[in-house]
């Protein structure tokens, strides 16, 4: 007898139950044959398409503009000098990197005392020049409540100055009974960062980024 002879006179001893089952395993089978062969690949090409997409729309936009002649280059750079200039109001105005450092300190000795937190330490971190700009950052050391550091967080989060907390370190002190009624007191060490313009930096380092 065949191998097809032996397993049909197999199939005809089976149960209604494994009858099914046996018929879900070969459309399963089948399924996943058919999921691999033409919906994965389906699947990869549109992934693909999708991620050409901006820049299919980039360089479209790009040659639109040339299309439109001299003016409309003009134009268009003159959007992108005066959203620069807005940008860049947000800078901090310094004639060095090191000097916007020390200015801003200068800016977070306040917001530390309006927040009634206890400064222990401010000082300036070594400024990062990124192409036009440098990266200046400085590192406050405070103790105080909880509520005294979200009002600080706060305030540097309500600047225009482009500001932003880089690391947040917080520890809390021992808990006792006698400590229930008064605020929790909190060490915390905040690394504050914004930008400059590089100056004389870049110029000294041949634009390093």
């Amino acid at each position: 007898m065949s191998g097809t002879g032996r397993f049909r006179s197999r199939v005809r001893f089976l149960s209604d139950r494994e009858m099914l089952l046996l018929v879900l395993g070969i459309l399963s089978v089948i399924a996943f044959v058919a999921i691999r062969q033409f919906v994965y690949p389906k699947i990869d090409e549109y992934r693909k398409i999708r991620g050409l997409i901006p820049q299919r729309l980039a360089t479209i936009a790009r040659y639109g503009v040339a299309a439109g002649g001299e003016e409309k280059v003009d134009e268009l750079l003159a959007e992108r000098a005066e959203s620069l200039y807005d940008l860049e109001g947000g800078l901090l105005q310094a004639d060095s990197p090191a000097a916007a450092g020390a200015a801003l300190q200068g800016m977070l000795k306040p917001w530390v005392e309006r927040s009634k937190l206890r400064l222990t330490s401010l000082r300036a971190l070594a400024p990062v020049v990124k192409g036009a700009y440098a990266e200046v950052a400085v590192q406050v050391d405070v103790q105080g409540s909880t509520e005294g550091m979200a009002s600080f967080l706060a305030e540097i989060a309500r600047q225009k100055k482009m500001l932003r907390v880089r690391k947040l370190g917080i520890t809390s002190g021992m808990y006792s009974m006698a400590m229930a009624a008064r605020p929790e007191l909190l060490t915390v060490t905040v690394e504050v960062v914004g930008m400059t313009d590089a100056g004389a930096e870049v110029k000294a380092d041949g634009g390093a980024q």
